[in-house]
């Protein structure tokens, strides 16, 4: 992703201090370093609020889906 000057995680950081996307989908596990990026850009942001956390069930196990919402 590109997004302002930066690309990669940090353009997703930036996005999602800037309130940039309507909605944000976590799963964790696919791409680590810009799951963990967004997941700190998220925390104590008061652009977003968690909407729901909603469980699922792969071979590999138990995961959940995390939905955050811009307010």
């Amino acid at each position: 992703m590109d997004y302002e000057d930066t690309s990669g995680p940090e353009a997703f950081r930036a996005a999602v201090l800037d309130g940039h996307f309507d909605a944000i989908l976590l799963r964790g596990g696919v791409t680590p370093e810009t799951d963990r990026v967004v997941e700190e850009a998220l925390r104590g942001n008061s652009r977003y609020r968690l909407a729901a956390v909603v469980p699922f069930t792969l071979g590999t196990g138990s995961h959940n889906y995390h939905i955050w919402v811009r307010q």
